[in-house]
């Protein structure tokens, strides 16, 4: 599992998440060991970087974050953490708060379908004798699970919150992945959202049917069906209505629905830890970006801060690092030098060069 380092930070506003990141930083900073807090964030560059943002904007407890993607994947997210908390007995500064991320590695990794809430729920009291505040990063599909299946662990939380960015758009584009450009409407529910992709795939198939133009196909049924699928957490069904497209000239055009299903593809591969297959597709969304806004355009940065994050994740720190550098430069001069985007990228960039030992 990877950690993160910790210190004490001057008070800096940071909105970029609304009144709710507010409410989260003061509850950080006044929460009790055993407290567990759940936190509904889908985008996991957004995740990466929170705690660095909310240590940015006050935060000072000594902080932590567990990464369950790491193997071993067969230990029940209890005793993960248990024996990862046990790895800083005797340091000279022992955490007081866990993030806890990537708990849908697990989920996706089970041999039996339910287990991993199945065990959250029943060691909900252990959890909370870890003597930590544990602070759970999810994306919303997990956290429709365990309201719905361990009813006594969301039951003993302390606080949950939704950090889901507002996104604001005047292009016709989505609102890049990272910056959580897929978010569910205020007032959205599971249930509505269910019955949503029951209507959408129904509608889909009867607009395939028809021959509808390729556009409207995109943009009115696609679109919004692959949307609700990769909010849901159905990477794979989501992929497969992007690919309901029929194949032909109008998908090589650099058109703000070909942008989109790009950016939705890509993030949905990279989920589902298919880096190879994202890669040319966020590669794709680049130069579609690139000349339909402008090579400084703020969204273009966004696309360069997922590139980069592809490409570390895949090991490419040094095909990495430039356009994680571009990024920080379009985001300085067009938002300011204190915009949270920026502080995003400079998070993303310290780390990959943590990782390559350039301290």
């Amino acid at each position: 599992m990877s950690e993160s380092t910790w210190v004490a930070s001057e008070f800096e506003s940071s909105l970029e998440y609304g009144p709710e990141f507010g409410r989260l930083l003061i509850v950080l900073q006044n929460a009790e060991p055993g407290d567990l807090i759940f936190i509904t964030l889908s985008s996991l560059p957004d995740r990466k970087s929170l705690p660095g943002r909310l240590r940015q904007a006050g935060m000072t407890r000594p902080y932590v974050v567990a990464d369950l993607s790491q193997p071993p994947l067969d230990p029940p997210p209890y005793v993960a953490l248990r024996s990862f908390l046990s790895s800083f007995s005797g340091a000279d500064q022992t955490p007081e708060i866990i993030f806890v991320d990537r708990l849908e590695a697990r989920i996706e990794s089970e041999t039996r379908p339910g287990a991993t809430i199945e065990a959250l729920n029943l060691s909900r009291e252990a959890l909370s004798r870890l003597g930590v505040v544990l602070v759970f990063l999810l994306p919303i599909y997990v956290v429709d699970q365990i309201r719905t299946r361990a009813v006594n662990l969301w039951s003993w939380r302390a606080h949950d919150y939704s950090l889901e960015p507002e996104p604001s758009r005047e292009d016709g584009l989505l609102e890049p992945i990272s910056s959580g450009g897929l978010r569910i409407e205020s007032g959205d529910t599971p249930e509505k959202r269910e019955r949503r992709i029951e209507l959408g795939s129904e509608l889909l198939e009867e607009a395939v049917a028809k021959g509808v133009d390729l556009e409207a196909l995109l943009r009115s049924y696609v679109l919004p069906l692959a949307r609700d699928l990769y909010r849901a957490g159905r990477y794979e069904e989501g992929l497969e209505a992007l690919r309901r497209v029929p194949t032909g000239p109008a998908l090589e055009t650099d058109s703000a629905e070909n942008l989109n299903v790009a950016l939705l593809e890509a993030a949905s591969l990279e989920v589902l830890g298919r880096y190879a297959e994202a890669e040319p597709l966020y590669r794709r969304a680049l130069v579609i970006s690139e000349k339909a806004l402008g090579p400084d355009h703020p969204s273009v940065a966004t696309t360069l801060n997922n590139l980069a994050g592809l490409l570390e994740s895949q090991g490419k720190y040094a095909e990495a690092e430039p356009l994680y550098r571009r990024s920080l430069v379009i985001r300085e001069e067009a938002l300011g030098p204190d915009h949270p985007d920026v502080a995003t990228t400079l998070n993303n960039l310290a780390g990959l060069l943590e990782t390559q030992g350039k301290y």
